[in-house]
């Protein structure tokens, strides 16, 4: 349940930081830097989340995580 919960989470981020990167970028008013920034930083802040959470353990056998290894003993 906390796999799924966290994959949503991380979706929903990524989606409304490209939603939020599209719509700056289209403005007829000129770009905000600021907002501009915030927004990328949610797709790199999510993209990294989904690499590490989803992504990298199937590559890597299904290992557990190293940080849960050391939380659990």
């Amino acid at each position: 349940m906390r796999r799924l919960l966290s994959f949503l989470m991380a979706s929903a981020i990524l989606l409304s930081g490209l939603a939020l990167t599209d719509f700056e970028l289209v403005r007829a008013d000129g770009v905000r830097p600021f907002v501009l920034f915030g927004a990328l930083v949610m797709v790199v802040i999510s993209g990294a989340r989904l690499l590490d959470e989803f992504v990298l353990p199937l590559r890597a056998g299904r290992r557990r995580h190293p940080t849960r290894v050391a939380i659990e003993a």
